[in-house]
């Protein structure tokens, strides 16, 4: 078909493109003047009259979308008995070409155009159009900074439960980026397009597809067998909650992946609140007009931040060695010729053998708050290809608490205890392995000799837990374990939960989780761990597909009432579709009669709830009470942000509701400046991601440390500690020097 050639309303002016049902044209809508997107059907599928009618009832269906990150479809018709679709005509480059052109994204902006690629197929998902073939080709990338949609020639009603198109045989859609279901032609369904989705996601993340192949066949194969290499390993920078989503989209199970797009694109949104991505469009926006310049921009200020972060962890001692190389790794990967993370690196690392025996004794914890730079994956699947920068290697990373973080290494006499202390412990553990030959120390003894490990407080404390085996107590611990008591790291998650650190036995949960190096028991008691954890984050979508999980394992599972509360069992009835009834022993609102009054208390996030002296509930969001009519005082309390009190009188059958905000008002910020230049700042240990000057808002009252960065200065007087106040503002200034 020629060009400038008349096209009824249309003038066709030039081929753009094809694909497997028809080819794309610019036109001009001759009534209006205005460049237009023609998609015209083959002459031979358009003989099929039941694929053009399919084909124009998709395409009515697409065109009652009206959403910013959405290609509008205009009208659609025949010509001539040949079929088209006539959408609008917007400027760009599609990731396609933009990947073939740029290359992989900053991390930062990978992660805008997924949140609204993700904003995009909600909407579609909400008028129950799938969209069946979304790819980097059809996601187009506007001078604006716009993520649009394009290309619904596939898609398909979610109402409609006939399989899908098929031409030649062969299932329509592009191999690399189709969901298992739709490759073995099943009915598929919002969560084919999660699918491919996060084939997309891996690919602007990581630089390639997650499933390759010289054919169509093996890229199938690819995607119905093979387990791909975790994203991290091909992009170290990739935070560890980035990974994970694009893991859940990922799930070959279709009952394993994440139920809606919406649930991705909040988690998004929550990772690109922490990395304080607040201008999204704007960042974009500069992003599509001059790629270079801004991905020089966000390398450097990683550089830097890793970096000082590298720096920061090194001067904080011997139990952060291992953070340090990492960082130190990570600005490798980025500037591979980078003299000062070489020369820490090579000085670290003949440190490293030196800091054994003083970072043995104490098992791994997570950092206080979740990292905004990633940690590469502890170990390939077998047979991947592992990419990490020169040098680089995957290590665990154990964390030393109290003053190791502050001391850059322990004192003779301090070294000279350990090593004490290990001989004796060591001596004590070979005299129990002894006695236990001998027939001591059974079931029914009554204390483990002087020295020997013993169980855990919280295998011991926790109801509903099942207590943990302790390494060395049937047999002689081996080594390093004879150092001291051994602490299993479920144990040490459920530690971190009974001291309210819930983000941190969160993240070690999912380690332990994703490390595959749990039994099964162990892994219901993480999951369970994990979702209760995940609730008093108040991350609800999140505790449901972990308890999703546990159902999937145990169709029959059931959480042990003596822990649960009300929260947690609406997570777990959520993930089991709402079907089960509340246990009795999970803080369900007491029985009532027309004698007694029922009082509701809520709180935000939670509390612990006293009436009349008398502990009623701890850690949950609300209680529900049966009180003797009568005057009675309540009193709520937080761990961190306070308590409020209510005096109050109830009459026999009276229903009261009462409820309390800690939230609100309760956060303060903290204004921090340096004299002598700028420096990177840290809070509590963790980068806030700004230099000074900077205001740090939403900190929760109480004590924090504030720490300053910059290679080359050093910080007068070092870290300040400053009391925040809920509701105020407190100030902090350093003087920097140069070294």
């Amino acid at each position: 078909m020629g060009m400038n050639k008349d096209f009824g309303p249309f003038e066709l002016r030039e081929k753009i493109g094809s694909g497997g049902m028809a080819s794309v044209y610019l036109a001009v809508q001759k009534s209006l003047q205005r460049p237009v997107v023609l998609k015209i059907l083959y002459p031979h599928l358009a003989e099929d009259e039941k694929l053009v009618q399919r084909f124009e009832r998709e395409a009515r269906a697409a065109a009652m979308m009206r959403h910013e990150n959405i290609i509008q479809v205009i009208d659609c018709g025949r010509q001539d008995d040949v079929a088209y679709i006539c959408m609008e005509f917007v400027e760009g480059m599609d990731l396609k070409k933009w990947l073939e052109a740029h290359g992989a994204p900053p991390i930062e902006m990978a992660l805008l155009m997924l949140r609204d690629l993700c904003r995009g197929l909600e909407h579609a998902h909400g008028h129950r159009i799938i969209h069946r073939d979304i790819k980097p080709a059809n996601i187009m990338l506007t001078p604006d900074g716009t993520i649009k949609i394009m290309d619904f020639g596939l898609a398909r009603s979610g109402g409609d439960t006939t399989s899908q198109m098929t031409m030649v045989g062969s299932v329509l859609g592009t191999p690399a980026y189709m969901s298992p279901e739709q490759a073995t032609g099943e009915v598929v369904d919002e969560r084919s397009d999660i699918f491919s989705a996060g084939v997309v996601a891996y690919e602007l993340l990581g630089g390639q597809r997650p499933f390759n192949g010289d054919s169509y066949s093996t890229v199938l194969r690819a995607i119905l067998t093979v387990e791909p290499p975790d994203v991290t390993q091909f992009n170290p920078l990739i935070p560890e909650e980035v990974a994970h989503i694009v893991r859940g989209m990922l799930q070959k199970d279709v009952s394993k992946r994440y139920a809606t797009i919406a649930q991705v694109r909040h988690e998004l949104e929550g990772v690109i609140e922490q990395l304080g991505l607040h201008r999204g469009k704007d960042l974009l926006r500069e992003y599509a007009v001059d790629p270079q310049a801004v991905g020089d921009r966000w390398r450097k200020k990683r550089l830097s931040g890793h970096l000082n972060q590298g720096l920061h962890y090194e001067q904080m001692g011997l139990g952060k060695i291992d953070d340090a190389l990492l960082e130190f790794r990570r600005v490798l990967f980025l500037d591979p010729g980078n003299s000062v993370a070489r020369d820490h690196l090579k000085k670290l690392e003949k440190e490293r053998p030196k800091s054994a025996v003083a970072t043995t004794s104490s098992p791994p914890r997570p950092a206080a708050s979740p990292s905004p730079t990633p940690t590469p994956a502890e170990a390939s699947p077998e047979g991947a290809t592992v990419v990490l920068g020169p040098g680089q290697t995957p290590i665990e990373r154990p964390r030393a608490t109290g003053s190791a973080q502050k001391k850059r290494g322990l004192p003779l006499p301090a070294l000279i205890g350990v090593v004490v202390l290990v001989a004796t412990l060591a001596v004590g553990a070979v005299l129990m392995a002894g006695r236990k030959s001998g027939g001591e120390g059974a079931a029914g003894s009554s204390a483990p000799s002087a020295g020997a490990p013993g169980p855990s407080p919280a295998a011991t404390t926790t109801p509903g837990t099942p207590p943990q085996a302790t390494p060395g107590a049937t047999t002689p611990p081996a080594t390093p374990a004879a150092y001291g008591p051994v602490v299993s790291p479920l144990d040490s998650a459920q530690t971190l939960f009974d001291a309210e650190k819930y983000a941190d036995a969160s993240g070690l949960l999912r380690k332990l989780l994703t490390g595959g190096k749990l039994d099964p028991a162990q892994v219901k008691s993480a999951r369970e761990l994990r979702a209760r954890a995940l609730v008093r984050l108040k991350q609800g979508t999140a505790a449901q597909k972990v308890y999703a999980e546990l159902l999937g394992a145990d169709p029959a599972y059931h959480p042990d009432t003596t822990t649960f509360t009300p929260a947690d069992f609406g997570a777990w009835d959520a993930a089991r579709g709402g079907s089960v009834p509340l246990p009795a022993a999970t803080g369900a609102p007491a029985p009532t009669n027309a004698n007694m009054a029922t009082v509701t208390v809520s709180a935000n996030p939670f509390a612990s709830y006293m009436v009349d002296g008398d502990r009623k509930g701890q850690d949950l969001p609300s209680v529900t009470i049966a009180l003797k009519p009568g005057h009675h005082a309540i009193r709520i309390t937080h761990p961190s942000l306070g308590s409020h009190d209510w005096a109050i009188d109830v009459s026999a059958g009276e229903s009261r509701t009462l409820s309390w905000d800690f939230v609100a008002d309760a956060s303060g910020s903290i204004n921090v400046s340096s004299s002598g230049g700028w420096a990177e700042i840290y809070l509590d240990g963790d980068p806030v991601q700004h230099s000074t000057p900077w205001v740090i808002l939403s900190v929760p009252p109480g004590k924090h440390e504030v720490s300053l960065v910059r290679d080359g200065y050093s910080v007068d007087g070092g870290p300040q500690t400053v009391n925040v106040k809920p509701g105020q503002q407190a100030k902090v200034s350093f003087k920097l020097k140069k070294k």
